[in-house]
């Protein structure tokens, strides 16, 4: 299909209230045009037309590049507005794949942020795939993880890449306490997101996140212990997927340096200590260089036992 920004307009209009055909989308539940070259102006005509649409739960607009502006559009109407009106409807928003990270992206990044901290409706929101970076990430998760985030139900299972698997909402209400995300695809990113969940988390205490890219490479510019045989696996396996910027090859500890300083604010912050160890990180397997591990346990300290 090819709806492009015509096709939006013709589809805005129907599914704004009062526009032509109206009255047969008034019971509209999900909306897909993946794939559709809708385009930053075709984004914008649809975001007006759902301002005070309360009727559509889901819209997939995924791959029609809509860029900076066209995520801009939709932030608007999803940040509560008493005077111009917002959408309260919405629960699911998927506009991955749509190049909102290509060039300069900051006023999209800081209006997520600001329509995650404050929408009440929104559950899912898909954002993978847009080339965001570390700052960006970093922007972005902690909104999700911000304490004066909006009560009851903002967003917590906002999907900030395809293959991550961190529980934002789960650590973000303390309902995690060991946290297993092995080999799992992590990246630079995710280490950046889970260094704002861990400030906002009192409960989690062993993080293991071993057999990941959390420093961007697959071990070709690192320097972990694994043998070659398994480096050769590793690489085999991730052929022919899309790592979404995690293994690159470009080393990049950002994320981890991240990480560290959270955690060492978690234990600065509690109260009473016991003697030894409170918890475990478990890095292994992540081709993390000498500088970067010496870095992190200079950070961390002694009340977190890091493996590496």
């Amino acid at each position: 299909n090819n709806l492009g920004p015509k096709g939006a307009k013709v589809l805005a209009d129907a599914l704004r209230p009062g526009g032509d055909g109206a009255e047969q989308c008034n019971q509209l539940h999900t909306v897909t045009i993946s794939k559709n070259n809708v385009g930053s102006k075709g984004a914008r005509v649809l975001a007006d037309a759902l301002r005070r649409n309360t009727t559509l739960a889901v819209l997939k607009l995924d791959g029609n590049q809509i860029g900076a502006a066209g995520t801009i559009a939709f932030t608007d109407i999803l940040t509560p507005n008493v005077e111009e009106g917002s959408n309260g409807t919405l629960t699911s928003l998927d506009i991955s794949s749509n190049e909102v990270g290509q060039g300069d992206a900051s006023e999209a990044v800081e209006a997520l942020g600001a329509t995650l901290a404050r929408n009440t409706a929104l559950r899912v929101l898909d954002i993978s795939l847009n080339d965001f970076g570390t700052e960006a990430m970093q922007t972005i998760s902690a909104a999700l993880a911000s304490p004066d985030r909006a009560p009851g139900k903002a967003a917590t299972n906002t999907t900030l890449d395809q293959l991550n698997r961190i529980p934002v909402g789960s650590m973000t209400r303390n309902e995690v306490v060991d946290l297993q995300i092995a080999d799992k695809g992590l990246g630079v990113a995710d280490a950046v997101i889970l260094s704002a969940c861990v400030l906002s988390n009192t409960s989690v205490r062993n993080l293991d996140l071993s057999h990941n890219t959390l420093c961007g490479t697959s071990g070709e510019d690192g320097s972990d212990d694994d043998d070659e045989e398994e480096e050769e696996e590793e690489s085999s396996d991730d052929d022919d997927s899309d790592d979404g910027g995690r293994g690159d090859g470009k080393y990049n500890a950002e994320g981890l340096i991240m990480l560290a300083q959270s955690l060492r604010e978690k234990v600065d912050a509690l109260k009473e200590l016991p003697s030894g160890p409170i918890g475990t990180l478990d890095l292994q397997g992540n081709y993390i260089d000498d500088d970067t591990k010496h870095l992190m346990g200079k950070t961390i300290g002694k009340k977190i036992k890091l493996l590496f």
